[in-house]
């Protein structure tokens, strides 16, 4: 077993589902990445954060994500992925009030009295703005975005800023009545 298998506690969970130790390992080596990540896309509420990580994973197990997971790197990008369909959920839910707003998956804000269909939003867009737009609802972090799309992190960075920029105006431009 190589070094990078070695450290690899999702291959090595899968390989013994049933080992009590091996789920420990790789709840203590998961978590802090998805953590990290669902921070940052709850504006640092820590509470929010930790409940968006314990309903990611908690849905990883009831769905057998282990079985539709192959490495450490898919099991983050499902649960994170997961905990942004949860957190999003979540905003939805709370929006009692039609002039509040919701927090959409890439953490522009939409206003719910404006009734943004967001799949048309994107529709309106350029090949790649898109393919960025639909990167970010599925939970990917901005590495593993300018991997995707074999750019720098910086210039990453840009295009998502860019990006939400122009979904935001359009989203208030655009407001459907």
């Amino acid at each position: 077993m190589g070094k990078c298998e070695k450290r690899d506690r999702t291959k090595r969970l899968k390989s013994n589902p049933n080992n009590q130790e091996a789920w420990d390992q790789w709840f203590r080596a998961i978590y802090p990445r998805v953590y990290y990540v669902m921070f940052g896309k709850t504006s640092g509420d820590v509470s929010r954060a930790q409940d968006m990580v314990s309903g990611a994973i908690e849905r990883f197990i009831r769905y057998r994500g282990l079985e539709k997971v192959g490495d450490d790197k898919e099991a983050v990008a499902y649960l994170v992925s997961s905990g942004t369909r949860l957190l999003f959920d979540a905003a939805k839910s709370e929006a009692k009030v039609r002039s509040s707003t919701i927090q959409s998956p890439w953490s522009g804000q939409i206003s719910v009295d404006d009734e943004i269909d967001l799949e048309s939003l994107i529709q309106d867009l350029g090949v790649e703005d898109q393919l960025l737009a639909r990167l970010l609802m599925e939970g990917r972090t901005v590495r593993e975005i300018a991997d995707s799309l074999e750019i720098r992190y910086s210039a990453a960075g840009t295009r998502i800023s860019r990006l939400r920029s122009r979904l935001k105006e359009k989203g208030t431009l655009g407001v459907k009545k």
